[in-house]
């Protein structure tokens, strides 16, 4: 009796050792690859987001130079408005000086 519980014991385990083996040679190299796989997806998605940022971030600094010559040249053109203004202001303060000098003669 003590034999076949030590027989049945000793089956039972070798059975267990049997099955870790069995897991450890199938299923450990399944489990790699697909460790390998997830990483290489990983590395594909991190370097489409890596692209897709520098995409944008080239987009964004093309719109900021755009951006800054439309507004320098609006600037200029509002300057050169003010220059013209001044100037005509300036002639007609000097034709109205003029008109009054020669009333005054």
């Amino acid at each position: 009796m003590l034999r076949s519980e030590i027989a049945r014991e000793a089956e039972t385990r070798a059975e267990g050792v049997d099955y870790v083996r069995s897991c450890v040679e199938n299923d450990l190299p399944k489990l790699q690859e697909a460790v390998k796989a997830e990483n290489l997806d990983r590395e594909e998605a991190t370097a489409a987001l890596a692209k897709k940022v520098s995409e944008e971030m080239q987009r964004l600094h093309a719109m900021v130079a755009n951006e800054s010559k439309s507004h320098k040249e609006t600037e200029e053109t509002m300057l050169d408005m003010l220059k013209d203004m001044v100037g005509r202001m300036r002639g007609e303060i000097e034709n109205e000086r003029k008109d009054r000098f020669l009333l005054e003669i």
